[in-house]
């Protein structure tokens, strides 16, 4: 089948998504694949982008808007809501306030139908700021990392919706983190790629729900899903611990782990001096060992000198991306399979040659510790 009859929906949640919605509806409107419909659902926004879209799909017939009529369904609800109303075989996520390259939607296509058994797609990606200025080119340094949790960003990602529905869409028990719960269970489903080149724009934006959102509520969330993640990485599962936390609930401090992601986010995001005011740090339980003596630097070279700390970042993954070069220096795709496999790099054109499968097979081995593994790479 031509790859130009191939038909997409591509989806977007909105929820208060000013001044970014713009520049998001645009980037998909732009692609070169022109086979879509645009179905963004309107989540009761209150700052002007239900206005905004109006307008916009009074000027593209592509542009499908729904809306929820609540005052809203959550990040997991709206994100099922909008899928569920799709109407073609392809899905393709959308964030509100990120940016696709004009040729993502092409390439991503390409891929999955040069690899039948491929359920999902995502690419590397650029960030940048509010501002829309680049905070880091493309990072290829974190495919050095073989137990990494498939690392593209959420709004790249082009699926199967049938594999979706196998999986059983997004969990709202998961909210917050979503996004990679949704991936992990996609990854049972079938062949997960990636796409190492950056086709896709991630913001770290002020206005991203994880920052308008409960303080608290968020907190506890990423900690689940940072202890989560720790189990996946261990063993490929964490049910266990989702059911734990149904029956006894969230509890009143969280982990080293959480308080230094929530760190680094906070680096790139906004007001960096706020983490030391944070629920996480005020609530947290962070030992007097190796390990918490790192976060306890981190945390307050975050408060006192963000410009040196985001500098010294910054070279760290100059320099991984040097170490990656080997990997995906001649490949179109990257295919992975699991949390405990290794990296597979395969050629929509040809097999992969025997130089870019030594390097596959020669990165680095990690620690299962999250926290470990955290540190060791942003301390």
């Amino acid at each position: 089948m031509r790859l130009e009859d191939q038909r997409v929906s591509v989806v977007m949640p909105v929820r208060n998504a000013m001044p970014f919605l713009d520049e998001a509806v645009a980037s998909i409107l732009a692609q070169t694949h022109r086979n879509f419909e645009f179905l963004i659902g309107d989540d009761g926004s209150t700052d002007g982008s239900t206005e905004r879209l109006e307008q916009w799909a009074a000027r593209d017939s592509r542009i499908r808007l729904i809306r929820s009529g609540s005052a809203g369904l959550g990040p997991s609800g709206s994100s099922n809501w909008v899928v569920r109303n799709a109407t073609h075989r392809w899905v393709a996520r959308m964030d509100a306030d990120d940016v696709s390259r004009p040729d993502r939607l092409n390439l991503q296509l390409r891929a999955m139908l040069a690899h039948p058994d491929a359920v999902i797609v995502g690419s590397l990606f650029e960030s940048i700021d509010d501002a829309g200025k680049q905070i880091f080119g493309l990072n290829r340094r974190a495919l050095l990392n073989i137990h990494n949790d498939f690392p593209v960003a959420h709004g790249s990602i082009l699926f199967r919706r049938e594999a979706f529905e196998r999986a059983g869409g997004y969990r709202p028990e998961c909210d917050y983190w979503e996004d990679r719960d949704l991936l992990f269970r996609m990854m049972l489903q079938g062949k997960s790629i990636i796409l190492p080149d950056a086709v896709f724009r991630y913001r770290f934006s002020s206005t991203s729900s994880r920052w308008t959102s409960d303080e608290a509520k968020v907190t506890r969330a990423v900690d689940l899903g940072l202890r989560c993640l720790a189990a996946h990485r261990l063993k490929g599962d964490y049910e266990d611990i989702l059911e734990q936390e149904a029956q006894s609930g969230s509890p009143e401090t969280v982990a080293l782990m959480t308080v230094v992601h929530l760190a680094y986010e906070q680096l790139w995001r906004g007001d960096a001096r706020a983490i030391l005011r944070s629920w996480a740090h005020r609530h947290s339980r962070i030992p007097w060992n190796r390990q918490g003596i790192l976060a306890r630097i981190f945390t307050h070279w975050v408060n006192i000198n963000p410009a040196s700390l985001r500098f010294l970042i910054k070279l760290r993954t100059k320099y991984g991306n040097w170490r990656a070069r080997n990997i995906v220096s001649r490949q179109d795709v990257l295919t992975w399979t699991g949390a405990t496999a290794r990296w597979e790099a395969v050629s929509l054109n040809a097999a992969a040659d025997e130089t870019e499968a030594k390097a596959g097979n020669d990165v680095q081995e990690t620690t299962t510790s999250v926290a470990g593994d955290l540190l060791a790479q942003l301390a």
